[in-house]
């Protein structure tokens, strides 16, 4: 409350100065709180989330084991409907117990891979939804590498330009005294597929073997190297 002095002047002026600082705080901290309501509410959400899967993880397995064993145990009757249909006394009942105790191997190995299986498979899915920052982490992890992916995908599309150049011609001049041969190939005893007559120019591709690779006249073949002279 506030007091007067014998002259009329207030004793206490804090108590005006006071109540309107408190106010402004207030409504500062008010503005803070609604603009961060959304994103609570969504970390909560998620928090809540992996909350749930954290708890169920023994449920899950539980439910996951009861289903192979119930699965386990209807092969393992049909097994042995067939089995002792099918042999005598001492012959199914050998086949029972080693196929027993195999049988009871293979499904503890099956449960334990799937045990392991699920356990990782659920921890990850905590890890995910531990909060909305690790959810959003893991989005944007798994949206790089399918982009990494698909521009992989299209660079290996992307047609492959052929880097085989073209072969060098080079024109010769027949310098022989007859008309020289052109052969199937790049030996004296190949079939003859042309002529050359002297003096007459031809396109070479390459030289094997003493023999060059000509065209002449819409034939393609060999002629000899010492009867053909470069001009080029």
């Amino acid at each position: 409350m506030a007091e007067f002095d014998r002259y009329g002047r207030l004793r206490n002026p804090g108590i005006s100065s006071t109540a309107p600082i408190n106010n402004i705080t207030h409504v500062q901290n008010s503005r803070s709180s609604s603009i961060f309501a959304p994103w609570d509410w969504f970390n909560d959400l998620i928090i809540g989330i992996g909350n749930f899967i954290a708890g169920s993880t023994e449920a899950i397995i539980g439910i996951l084991a009861a289903i192979i064993m119930l699965g386990g145990i209807i092969m393992a009757i049909v097994f042995l409907f067939s089995v002792w249909t099918q042999y005598s006394f001492w012959g199914a009942l050998a086949i029972t117990i080693i196929g027993g105790g195999i049988g009871y191997y293979v499904f503890m190995i099956i449960l334990g891979v799937v045990y392991w299986i699920v356990a990782v498979s659920l921890a990850i899915l905590r890890f995910i939804f531990y909060n909305a920052y690790t959810l959003l982490i893991t989005i944007v992890i798994v949206f790089g590498i399918t982009q990494c992916n698909n521009h992989k995908n299209n660079v290996n599309r992307q047609p492959v330009r052929s880097s085989i150049m073209a072969p060098v011609i080079t024109h010769y001049r027949c310098t022989s005294k007859t008309r020289l041969n052109i052969r199937q190939e790049p030996y004296t005893t190949s079939p003859i597929v042309g002529k050359i007559d002297r003096a007459d120019i031809v396109e070479g591709l390459e030289i094997r073997n003493g023999f060059v690779h000509v065209r002449h006249r819409g034939v393609d073949g060999w002629a000899s190297l010492r009867y053909l002279t470069s001009i080029e």
